[in-house]
């Protein structure tokens, strides 16, 4: 149990220092605002390949937008009048 703690805490630290480094190599970082947090940790540049890696888990890193269904289908999600949900508890 502890190894896998271990494991998360150094996954966290490793994510949190290696994002303000691809933003800065990104370009993102100027001189006005490279002390703010919500350009440090900005995950523009991250998230479509995040994305592309949950689409082929069957995974959609924004599940009120959109549901991966059966053989890649895509459907429209709980933001939009929570029917997913409801045929899933059906």
């Amino acid at each position: 149990m502890k190894k896998k703690i271990y494991i998360f805490l150094f996954l966290v630290f490793l994510i949190l220092t290696v994002l303000p480094i691809i933003n800065f190599k990104a370009g993102k970082l100027s001189p006005d605002n490279w002390w703010k947090l919500s350009s440090l940790y900005n995950m523009d540049s991250i998230l479509p390949t995040v994305g592309k890696i949950g689409y082929k888990l069957g995974v959609s890193i924004s599940p009120s937008q959109v549901i991966i269904g059966k053989e890649g289908w895509l459907y429209l999600g709980d933001q939009y009048g929570a029917s997913i949900s409801n045929k899933r508890k059906i």
